[in-house]
C-alpha cells in the first residue's frame, strides 16, 4: 500500500512541475528514484 501512494505521489509532482512549466526531463528522474 505503501508503494502505491509513493508512485501516486512522485506522478502528481511530475504532473504538478508539468504544469507549473518546469523542466519535466530534469525532475522525472528524482521522481523515478523516489518511485523506485
Amino acid at each position: 500500500m505503501w508503494d502505491l501512494f509513493v508512485i501516486l505521489l512522485s506522478l502528481g509532482l511530475l504532473m504538478y512541475t508539468a504544469y507549473r512549466g518546469f523542466s519535466v526531463i530534469l525532475m522525472a528522474p528524482l521522481c523515478a528514484l523516489l518511485a523506485v
